[in-house]
């Protein structure tokens, strides 16, 4: 009798940490779902290390338990981030710092931990070409 008991208070502490560290996230509160984000930035296109503008995440996805690397957030990553570097060079000059008129750029994003890339599109700051939406 005590030992069905110790194992079923043993069996019920384990439970409980289980699925606490998969409910409950580390700032408190309850976490049913995975977020993944698409981060894009402008590099420049001689030197990756190079980084023009930094969007941060410019979409996300959110799934029930994961979202998954084959969802639309993730696939369009690459597009989008593109799409948001064409902008900054054409309507923002390249974000209007002296020196930058005749920089080359293009997008770099990360899909989270699905994939990361550099968009194929080059744009020149200070230049219009390549900017038809």
């Amino acid at each position: 009798m005590a030992t069905t008991v110790m194992f079923r208070l043993l069996l019920a502490v384990c439970c409980s940490v289980v699925c606490s560290a998969w409910l409950f996230k580390k700032g408190g509160g309850i976490q049913l779902a995975d977020y993944r984000n698409c981060f894009c930035k402008a590099v420049n296109n001689l030197n990756y290390a190079d980084i023009r503008s930094d969007f941060g995440s410019i979409q996300r996805c959110r799934g029930f338990p994961i979202c998954g690397c084959r969802r639309s957030a993730m696939m369009t990553c690459g597009t989008q981030c593109d799409r948001k570097v064409k902008e900054w060079v054409c309507h923002h000059n390249c974000g209007g710092n002296p020196g930058v008129s005749g920089v080359q750029v293009r997008a770099y994003f990360t899909a989270s931990t699905c994939h990361s890339n550099t968009a194929h599109t080059v744009y020149q700051c200070g230049s219009q070409m390549n900017c038809a939406f």
